[in-house]
């Protein structure tokens, strides 16, 4: 019985993620095998097995057709924050090879996704490590921490590259820019959200500081590039969302319609919509050009922490401190 629970936990959550025709799922849980609160999930590139990370310390791999755990990434001593698989890129067509966390521990690790080996320790930061992600390419990983500062690491020697140093609060959120006509690679630009009521884009090679934006009246939570790289946005403790150019750092617009504050904000994949997720027990749908309200998704009964477009953009998956997931219609809510 515990294994057909499993398969239908892991279809249900296929149909956050991947193109599955299975009609709306109002209620997501999460897979069992954790022992404390499962922090966040997320499918490899190529939706064949799903990533999971939680305050008993580890990491988990899972099978999404069998439900079966392929594997148990032990090696942090306090909670895991956050993990992500590697991008597709040309040496991994599928994506997915390599696994990077972060922990509570003040350290972020490199990991192979086939047998769950430890790649690189990453050792820099004076507090925990909130985030951490891959460059668009694979071969550079970005971190952020409440030490106030975000740092670059080689990917697969776990070397320092550059410490992004100017903040004068925790570094909430950081990200590389995507790829685009002028950077086919991607991730020559870094984005950094801070409690400092700031936002910060630097030049990956260099470090230097490019744009500062500080038009806030609150800490900012969460910044994000639009896909095209052309246009960023960013939600504030002053619950308000703007978007902004991230060349000259002028303002584009602005709109308000939470009514606590924001935890995540990001573009759908066509760029034309924007997802939050906020502390009001919301997740909301926004015109990217107008600003208007086009979905209200009211479900949880606590704080929504992250909210992401599947990869169609066709689907919503929420998560929330009520302990559950949620999947939405992105059309229809």
């Amino acid at each position: 019985m515990l294994f057909n629970v499993r398969s239908v936990l892991f279809f249900l959550f296929i149909s956050a993620f991947c193109k599955v025709s299975i009609g709306q799922q109002p209620k997501l849980v999460l897979p069992i095998g954790h022992t404390g609160v499962v922090a966040a999930a997320q499918f490899s590139p190529d939706c064949k097995v799903v990533l999971t990370n939680g305050t008993d310390n580890t990491a988990k791999i899972w099978d999404v057709n069998t439900g079966n755990l392929l594997a148990n990434l032990k090696g942090h001593t306090q909670t895991v924050n956050d993990a992500q698989f590697s991008p597709v890129t040309k040496e991994d067509f599928d994506g997915g090879d390599n696994i990077v966390t972060s922990s509570l521990d003040s350290t972020a690790k490199v990991w192979n996704a086939k047998n769950g080996t430890i790649i690189a320790t990453l050792k820099g930061h004076k507090d925990e490590v909130t985030k951490a992600s891959f460059s668009p390419d694979g071969k550079k990983i970005l971190t952020c921490s409440p030490d106030q500062t975000a740092i670059i690491w080689d990917a697969s020697t776990g070397i320092l590259i550059n410490r992004l140093a100017g903040h004068k609060d925790e570094v909430i959120s950081a990200e590389f820019s995507p790829s685009n006509t002028e950077d086919p690679e991607g991730g020559s630009k870094v984005i950094t959200a801070s409690a400092d009521k700031t936002v910060k884009i630097w030049s990956t090679q260099t470090g230097k500081l490019l744009v500062d934006l500080k038009e806030f009246k609150d800490g900012v939570s969460f910044a994000s590039f639009s896909p095209n790289g052309e246009k960023i946005v960013t939600v504030s403790w002053d619950h308000s969302i703007k978007i902004w150019n991230p060349h000259d750092g002028k303002l584009i617009a602005g709109f308000i319609g939470h009514s606590k504050d924001i935890n995540s904000c990001v573009f759908s994949p066509d760029g034309k919509k924007i997802l939050t997720s906020s502390d009001d027990k919301t997740a909301k749908v926004w015109d990217a050009n107008t600003g208007k309200i086009l979905l209200e998704l009211k479900g949880h009964t606590a704080e929504v922490s992250d909210a992401r477009f599947s990869l169609y953009g066709d689907m919503i998956a929420t998560s929330s401190w009520d302990k559950t997931a949620k999947t939405w219609d992105a059309e229809t809510g």
